[in-house]
């Protein structure tokens, strides 16, 4: 990954770096696929972390909630980091692989949470499944991505339960 492409904490992709790579998605080898997933998520309280307790505990929250995401999604998806604490993550999947993925990531979160020391990680947002044709526009993808990050009211489908 380029540098000019990526976030320098997390190593995802800055927002550049996730319309670019999300231009270059395919259909899963031999499969049907003709939809995607597209995912926003807020890291909650970060803002208030950084303020009360410093750089070092929200950057930790950070790292691991990259980590987390790559856990997670890690084939056929572009995961990136959007603004301070927003991050977004494109996967080429059915519908039900999109379920699927979606109680990984509540589990992946609960298990963090209950073995590691620290702060509780805790992710509000939401999803949208839709027919995508592949490969991606640029323009598309775009606007379907600010259109989620900036309008969580219009999308009903909650992404992870809070800590």
């Amino acid at each position: 990954m380029e540098s000019s492409l990526t976030d320098k904490l997390t190593r995802l992709y800055n927002r550049k770096g996730f319309v670019r790579a999300s231009e270059h998605l395919r259909a899963i080898p031999g499969g049907r696929v003709s939809s995607a997933m597209l995912l926003s998520m807020d890291l909650a309280h970060l803002k208030f972390i950084e303020h009360a307790l410093g750089a070092g505990p929200a950057d930790e929250l950070l790292m691991r909630t990259a980590d987390i995401l790559r856990d997670v999604f890690q084939e056929n998806a572009v995961i990136g980091r959007w603004n301070a604490d927003r991050f977004v993550v494109l996967n080429v999947a059915t519908p039900g692989q999109c379920n699927s993925l979606m109680r990984s990531l509540n589990d992946r979160i609960d298990s963090a949470n209950s073995s590691e020391s620290g702060m509780s990680l805790s992710l509000s947002g939401y999803f949208r499944v839709f027919d995508l044709p592949l490969p991606i526009a640029r323009k598309v993808l775009f606007n379907r991505t600010e259109t989620i990050v900036q309008d969580f009211k219009t999308v009903t489908e909650p992404v992870a339960r809070r800590a």
